[in-house]
């Protein structure tokens, strides 16, 4: 479980104010995707960290067109698949598959899921296939990021976890770096065992404490 955040890194910075960043969640792949913006539909498949942070680095990106366009930041890539939500719907979830440039398959969420935010402090996300945006899933466990609007630095301010193994009374406060803005989107990796983030344009790696959940009594 998180015990606090150790550090925080800005791998590149971009000039969209919104948009996600990730690894396959799985697979293990050194690739990174880019997808700027709230609502486009153009994927950024860089072959490494490296070559993403270094503009210079041969060959470039790959440019995916996607047949349809996304709605928010709570994307989330997983064995080879893009999952988000489709724009103009107000729960229409696409599988989509990157290689072969296809929709696998889409799902209606129910009880009209999109209706109302998930999260008021970003508008442009209606549902968060990463739990990112202002809350993130870490070993089963949902941890709610606070933004206090640039007065004080981000903090955990609830922790959800359906097991019953995390007591969140029990858990130290932990805070994240200040930053002038809320989180575009914030998700855990569990390949790497690290927080990306998308802060005011930036694309930032945050390093984690944790230790073992106990076991039930």
């Amino acid at each position: 479980m998180l015990m606090g955040i150790k550090s925080l890194k800005i791998v590149k910075k971009t000039m969209d104010t919104d948009g996600s960043w990730m690894k396959d969640a799985v697979r293990d792949s050194p690739k990174v995707y880019l997808l700027t913006g709230s609502r486009n539909n153009t994927v950024w498949e860089f072959a490494s960290i490296r070559a993403f942070m270094e503009d210079s680095t041969k060959p470039g990106p790959r440019k995916l067109i996607l047949t349809h366009s996304w709605q928010g930041t709570g994307q989330v890539i997983y064995k080879g698949f893009l999952f988000f939500h489709s724009q103009g719907t107000p729960n229409e979830i696409i599988k989509y598959n990157l290689q072969k440039r296809t929709v696998e398959d889409r799902m209606l969420l129910l009880g009209g899921a999109g209706r109302a935010l998930a999260y008021p402090h970003s508008p442009s996300t209606y549902i968060d296939l990463a739990d990112a945006e202002a809350s993130f899933l870490l070993c089963g466990v949902l941890y709610v990021v606070y933004s206090s609007g640039g007065l004080g630095p981000h903090r955990i301010t609830c922790v959800y976890d359906p097991l019953g193994t995390v007591i969140e009374e029990n858990l130290p406060n932990v805070f994240f770096p200040r930053r002038s803005r809320s989180h575009s989107m914030i998700h855990y990796n569990p390949r790497d065992k690290q927080l990306y983030a998308w802060n005011d344009g930036n694309q930032i790696i945050y390093k984690l404490q944790t230790k073992r959940k106990q076991p039930l009594q």
